[in-house]
């Protein structure tokens, strides 16, 4: 990028292309953006730009330079030291009320795919390493699948992230790295190039290690243009340090009314779906168990929006646009699935829980998965153990025998029933008429009651 009336290259394509984003940003969020650049035949080239795995768009410009300015020779004596900025050079800086923080950045010599990028992009800003053996959250840690690398390791050309940096001096660069390196950030600090006491700032390429060409020693940051240095940690992640999910059972514990209980299952949900440290945290406490014994305490502070919460920390809220497989087994197995906790809570939470497990155990796509997990969780014994109330309505029978007939249809096993047969024995003498009423009779008043054709 060079500025504007110093190199005239005529070209009929854009030297610079801007794409609107205005509707995406949220202030106060991380928001992970990529631009990737697919060179073309005459010097031109395809570039796109995807704020958090969406595209913004793309189009053709001019094809970047191999060296700055009007630097063609290939004679070695002829190279010139080359840096970039990743913020607005001074040149072209201009008074802004904007104040944006820039998290790990990485530069790849290779156009990466839409699916590489949505897989970067659910890392987050407190991934910390080369992308060469990556495992999302809810992966199976200890399974045998040979994981690829998302990118080449040479072609990662530098990565910078504030959690592997050092203060140092011009001296410390110049005897651990080179003297070139040492003139040229003395000269854009603005410091003397033998100073030895001024510390600066050094993230270092945490990719300098990797296979490949030599690459960069990193970036510092030029502290009197404004720049401030910090390290990121999201909220999920810092409250692991000082309690972790404990101290969100206990907010649900104190809760006094709907919406702080409202409010600190929101909360739980959100570290525990943003954290794969609190997850192992909460199994490793049996906050799940404890989840399941604070909810039975306040059932009369449950509603369908806590309900909905729920599914969602399971993995099933959205149905139809996401897949339903059950992604929680934990909290499908001791809170979903305790259904005496759902059926003494109001808005009849325990019919809308039914028909949304019949829902998942039919949906065509991920139906055999959820039938498998919700046998493991003993759902079979659970359902029949609902016929024992005298007051479940026909409603609830009809969905918990829809629910039992996917089961059986997937995972029918005999001793289930003969463990059972008690139950659905007692059940089914239950809707007998006591026999003081004559069956005879009762058949005759209804078939006397059919509307004739």
């Amino acid at each position: 990028m060079e500025p504007e009336g110093e190199v005239l290259n005529p070209s009929p394509f854009p030297g610079q292309i801007k794409f609107g984003c205005g509707k995406l940003l949220v202030t106060g969020q991380w928001h992970h953006l990529t631009v990737t650049v697919a060179k073309e035949a005459k010097k031109s080239c395809i570039m796109a730009a995807y704020i958090n795995g969406q595209m913004l768009g793309s189009a053709k410009m001019q094809y970047l330079q191999p060296l700055p300015g009007g630097c063609i020779s290939m004679d070695p004596s002829s190279f010139i030291d080359v840096y970039g900025y990743i913020a607005t050079p001074r040149i072209w800086k201009q008074k802004s009320s904007l104040t944006w923080r820039l998290g790990p950045t990485y530069l790849f010599e290779e156009a990466i795919s839409v699916e590489t990028i949505e897989v970067i992009t659910k890392l987050g800003p407190q991934y910390c390493s080369n992308f060469q053996a990556v495992q999302l959250q809810g992966e199976d840690q200890c399974s045998d699948r040979i994981i690829a690398p998302l990118v080449a390791e040479d072609r990662i050309s530098f990565g910078i992230n504030a959690v592997c940096s050092s203060l140092t001096t011009v001296q410390d660069i110049k005897s651990s790295y080179n003297e070139v390196d040492g003139r040229l950030i003395a000269k854009e600090i603005g410091i003397n190039s033998r100073d030895s006491s001024t510390p600066i700032f050094l993230a270092k390429n945490i990719a300098g290690h990797l296979s490949g060409s030599l690459r960069t020693i990193g970036s510092v940051a030029v502290g009197q243009h404004g720049v401030r240095v910090f390290q990121s940690s999201p909220a999920a992640t810092s409250l692991n340090f000082i309690g972790g999910p404990a101290i969100l059972l206990g907010l649900i514990a104190m809760a006094r009314d709907d919406h702080t209980m409202y409010a600190a299952v929101k909360v739980l949900n959100s570290i525990l779906s943003s954290s794969p440290l609190s997850g192992k945290l909460m199994r490793h406490i049996h906050g799940y168990q404890l989840l399941s014994y604070l909810l039975k305490k306040k059932t009369q502070l449950l509603n369908n929006r806590i309900l909905q919460l729920m599914f969602s920390l399971v993995g099933t809220a959205e149905l139809g646009f996401e897949s339903s497989v059950i992604k929680n087994y934990s909290a499908f197995q001791y809170v979903l699935c305790n259904f005496e906790l759902w059926m003494k809570a109001p808005e009849n939470l325990d019919l809308i829980l039914l028909s949304h497990l019949a829902e998942i155990l039919q949906s065509s796509r991920d139906a055999g998965q959820n039938i498998a997990i919700a046998y493991q969780v003993q759902m079979v014994p659970k359902l029949v153990f609902l016929f024992n109330d005298p007051e479940i309505s026909s409603s609830k029978i009809t969905v918990a025998c829809t629910i039992l007939s996917h089961l059986l249809q997937g995972y029918f096993n005999t001793r289930d029933v003969l463990r059972w047969r008690d139950r659905i024995g007692l059940f089914l003498v239950y809707t007998l008429k006591p026999s003081s009423v004559d069956e005879n009779q009762f058949y005759l008043d209804s078939v006397a009651e059919r509307p004739t054709e």
